[in-house]
């Protein structure tokens, strides 16, 4: 989700900064897409991210119901709530492209998803790397 994501905003960026450049981009062989494109590309992006959103809920409410260690759910928990802000906003998105740009907007799908790979990622080290409470320290003999 977040490389699409990324190749959206760098899509719909060049286009908006690009727009004055028109002659030098011809010049040079560099070929953006049109401003009037944007709104399009948007909803696009919105679109074809929202089945990763989906199953990243789902992968998430499922870890909340399976996990039995305590701080691995509470991570759980907080990154379902960071899912949720990601499909707030991509419904936003997919109801409004004018109005929620995807250049800046899709910061959020970015951002949050690196939460999610960070926080999915210290919940497993935390799982594999866990004691148990009668294990003895390691120590060499």
């Amino acid at each position: 989700m977040c490389v699409i994501s990324i190749y959206f905003g760098i899509r719909i960026y060049n286009a908006n900064e690009n727009i004055h450049l028109t002659e030098l981009n011809e010049f040079d062989k560099v070929y953006y897409d049109d401003i009037t494109l944007v709104p399009t590309i948007t909803f696009l992006a919105a679109v074809i991210t929202l089945p990763f959103i989906l199953a990243i809920m789902v992968l998430q409410i499922i870890a909340v119901y399976k996990s039995t260690e305590r701080v691995v759910k509470n991570i759980a928990i907080g990154l379902t709530g960071v899912g949720l802000v990601i499909l707030v906003v991509d419904m936003l998105t997919i109801s409004n492209p004018e109005g929620f740009d995807f250049s800046q907007w899709g910061f959020v799908w970015i951002c949050m998803g690196l939460f999610i790979i960070a926080g999915n990622l210290l919940s497993f080290a935390i799982y594999r790397f866990r004691r148990e409470p009668n294990q003895q320290p390691l120590t060499k003999n």
